[in-house]
């Protein structure tokens, strides 16, 4: 009887030791699948990151491309006014084609304007600059400034405003 209780004592003692292995095994394989889950998580913050950064770079390239476009349109429009130096009456009659309802609102509530004054306004209302209507009239920057300061007094509003007035007419009409 001894020998059965030996026995059972050492079968005892091996389950214990095989039952504490597997619970060791057990924690180890758990803090793993804790650690894998949390890697798992980084990676998955990690890819959203990184596809929204993606996102963003495809959108500025966009952004990028189309405000290009745009610089290599204005240039040519740029080039194409001032090929019309010297020759304002061949770009009032270009102008009248596109800009017709600007125009005749100009002249008809402004009579004392003369043809370069309504093609400055519509360049102004296009959106060029006194450098840029300077090239096309072949005229310094400083008589540009002050045909806008003529301008602006034969509308009757101040030479501030006059840029505003012209894009807000052009728009409504």
């Amino acid at each position: 009887m001894e020998k059965v209780f030996y026995w059972t004592a050492c079968i005892a003692i091996v389950e214990a030791l095989c039952i504490g292995i597997l619970v060791w095994r057990l924690k180890v394989i758990k803090t793993k699948l804790y650690a894998m889950s949390l890697k798992e998580k980084r990676l998955q913050y990690l890819l959203k990151a990184y596809s929204i950064q993606q996102n963003h770079i495809l959108n500025n390239r966009l952004l990028i491309t189309q405000k290009n476009n745009l610089k290599i349109n204005y240039d040519e429009e740029i080039k194409r006014f001032c090929t019309y130096e010297g020759n304002i009456k061949q770009l009032y009659i270009d102008l009248m084609q596109i800009h017709f309802p600007l125009i005749s609102y100009f002249e008809n509530e402004y009579p004392s304007l003369k043809r370069n004054d309504i093609v400055i306004i519509v360049l102004i209302a296009i959106g060029f600059d006194n450098q840029e209507i300077s090239a096309i009239f072949n005229y310094t920057k400083r008589t540009i400034y002050k045909k806008r300061q003529f301008l602006s007094h034969k509308i009757g509003i101040s030479s501030l405003q006059l840029n505003d007035y012209i894009r807000n007419m052009a728009q409504n009409l």
